[in-house]
Parts: C-alpha cells; structure tokens; sequence
C-alpha cells in the first residue's frame, strides 16, 4: 500500500443501513425500486438508502455487489453500504466487487453476513484526487474488457446456432416423415417417499432434472437404495440408455454412462426397432425445440407422453445410416466444442484480468507515477490520515444529527 495512504475499517467511512419489510411502502405506482440481495423485487413509495449506495447481500446472494444511482428501499435480506462524503462510492463499489464476502459467511446453511463483521472490514484509503483518478481509470480498463466479453458471449450464442443448424442439416433429406410414438417408447420414473429413509442414500443412483446437463450422464446428486426403487414408480435407465426430460426442461436429451433409476420428470427412451443410441441423442436434440413448443403448464412447463408421441422425425431405420450421420454431426460438434473450449478460457481470463486490475487498485500500483504526479499537484489533494480526520469528523456530526432527529420524534410522540 502507498504512504500516502491509510488502513481503516468499514466503520470509518460509511453507514450500514440495515434492510426493513416492503409490506407498509410496496407501491406498484412507486417512485423507489426495491431491493434484495439479488437486484430489483418491486416499487416502493418510501426510501431508506441515498442515492450512491451499494448492496451488499445480508443473506442468499453475498459476494455480487450492486450500485445503485437512485434513492431506493433495501429489504431485511440486503444492507446498503452509504459512504460519507469525502469517499467515493464507485471506488467502493469496485472495493466490494473484489473483497471475498464468504469469507465472512459463518453460516452452514444460507450463506449470510453480520454487519459487525462488515464495519470490520479493513479499507486502503487513498487521497481524494487518487479517488477520482483510480475510478476514472478502472472504468476505462472495464470498458474495453466488457466489451471483449460481450463478444465471447455474442460468439457463444452463434456457436448455439450453429450446433442447431448442424443438427437440423443432418436430419433433412428425402426421408419418409413419421411420429415419435412410431418409433419410440418412454419408461417413466418416480420418486421414493422422503419419510422412508431406509429408501434413500443407497448404493444406486438416482437422477432427476438437475442432473441432464451436457451430453452424458457420469453421476447423480441423489442416490437410492433397492428397496426405494421397489417401493416407488422409479424405473432403471441402463448404461448406455438415453433419458429424455419430460419436465422443467422438456426435450433436453442425454447419454446415460452409468445405470440409474430417474425420477417423474425423466423418461427413459426405448427404440422399436434396433437404434444407434447417439443417433437417438442427436435426433431428440434436434426436436428440443419442437418439444418445447408442444410443452405446456402455468408454473413448471411440460410435455404430455401424447403431444410428444405426436411430433414428426424423419423415418432412417438403416443402422448403418445412423451411425454416418452420427460421425458427420460429431466431426461437425468436436469443431464446435474446440471453439468453446476457446471462449470458455478467453472468459475466464477476462474474470482473472478483472480481479488483477482490482488488486492492483487496492494495492495501490494502478496508477502511473505521471498520473500520482498530477493527483498530487490538484489543489484538494492531503494525504489519507489527514482525509480520515475529517471523515471521523464528518460521522460524529452524522451522529449527532441522527441523535436530534430521534428525539424529536420521541417529543411529538410525547
């Protein structure tokens, strides 16, 4: 940390207002937005938090700051971090974006956070043009590197696209037009009772919705005994198997690379006739879409065992056509995957650049000596003990104004 500089805590330099229940202010005409720990939940007509001030998640989300521009309302899930005058709220936003939050987390449940803990957070405070000069400058370097990841993210999409293309391609042709309920039959799942728990924990996996992700199936969150599978409708996806989402995600599809029971929202696919079982994989990819619009429900979207029997798929019956269009999809795919691959680290060394540049910052080496030189020579610079003396000053007589106002009240009241 530079000389000029000086450690202090939370406590020194801000307000942490504390969030309070919505009921009496929720106003969908309001002018406040109202805050929780993840963003926006509703409109208030009243507001405890200023303008420039930061969240910080009380409980639930705790390590993703937000700045907030305008007066707003802050629930009991999230505080507002209110700086005093002489610090700059976008230097302590980017103080929060890098400060590990779980850190503080002493919870085994629901991550969550004290706020004596917060006001002991120790903060390198610089001189206030220093303040001005590293904010101008992060926002500069963070600008560039934004734009740079919504590009990865914007190739991201088109490479989406493109595995679609590729899979629709390879199903086109001049094939005979059939239904799924042609060609396909399903084998539901279940769940085991909860109450039972000689039904749970058991040597034989269990999958359910979380775990269709990708395109193989290697393990399960869950598992389940023998006597819970007998004891309930769940059926057994064998090795090589391909489970279908029927629910919550209806037409996801995946390989099974292990056996395991699967539970109501999982169907397990079972060809007539003999079937290439990545050709399956594939061909259920290529109708996601199609499931997806034949789904239905208020809440949690599915698809009925008749709409999806209902779908239309090319008739290929030929074994061995199969298996070519499953090579020519996959010599298309492992291209895309490389790509991917590509992106995936090009964005995590976007993140790890972010994190460097805010190291830097609160180690005080972002700015060059040519830029300290000019900080130094504006004429409200002082060093940072100096700029602390008067913050502390600045906070007795926040105290006391707070203490005034409280006892007014307590005189009308009176």
């Amino acid at each position: 940390m530079r000389e000029d500089w000086i450690e202090c805590t939370f406590d020194d330099i801000l307000e942490i207002k504390n969030g309070k229940n919505q009921k009496h202010v929720e106003n969908s005409n309001g002018s406040y937005p109202i805050y929780g720990s993840s963003g926006i939940i509703g409109k208030a007509s009243e507001f405890l938090c200023p303008e420039n001030t930061i969240i910080i998640g009380r409980k639930g989300t705790i390590n993703s700051p937000i700045y907030v521009t305008t007066k707003f309302w802050n629930v009991d899930t999230a505080f507002g971090l209110i700086p005093f005058d002489n610090l700059n709220p976008k230097l302590l936003y980017y103080f929060c974006q890098f400060f590990n939050f779980h850190s503080l987390d002493k919870s085994t449940t629901i991550p969550s956070l004290a706020k004596g803990d917060l006001l002991k957070i120790i903060f390198p405070l610089p001189p206030i043009p220093e303040q001005r000069a590293i904010v101008k400058k992060i926002e500069t370097l963070f600008s560039s590197l934004d734009a740079s990841i919504a590009d990865l993210k914007n190739s991201q999409k088109q490479l989406k696209i493109y595995r679609q293309a590729v899979l629709k391609k390879a199903f086109e042709g001049k094939y005979k037009v059939i239904k799924v309920g042609d060609f396909f039959n399903f084998l539901g799942g279940g769940t085991p009772s909860k109450k039972e728990k000689s039904f749970w924990n058991g040597n034989l996996n269990w999958a359910s919705i979380k775990d269709i992700k990708g395109d193989f199936l290697n393990s399960t969150q869950d598992f389940i005994t023998e006597k819970g599978l007998e004891n309930s409708s769940s059926n057994i996806a064998n090795k090589g198997e391909v489970i279908l989402a029927t629910r919550i995600n209806p037409g996801r599809s995946i390989i099974s690379n292990i056996k395991t029971a699967i539970n109501q929202d999982l169907k397990v696919i079972k060809p007539k006739n003999n079937c290439d079982n990545h050709f399956i994989h594939y061909l259920f990819k290529s109708i996601e879409d199609k499931c997806l619009k034949a789904s239905s429900g208020t809440t949690v979207l599915g698809i009925s065992l008749p709409n999806l029997k209902d779908i239309q798929i090319p008739e290929i019956l030929d074994l061995k056509q199969q298996q070519q269009i499953v090579k020519e999809i996959e010599s298309r795919l492992s291209v895309c995957d490389a790509v991917e691959k590509q992106i995936k680290n090009s964005l995590d060394q976007a993140e790890a650049l972010r994190q460097s540049i805010l190291k830097k910052t609160f180690e005080g080496s972002l700015l060059t000596k040519e830029e300290l030189k000019a900080c130094k020579s504006e004429p409200n610079y002082e060093p940072a003990s100096v700029l602390l003396e008067r913050i502390k000053v600045e906070k007795e007589a926040h105290k006391s104004v707070k203490k005034i106002s409280k006892n007014k009240v307590s005189l009308i009241r009176d």
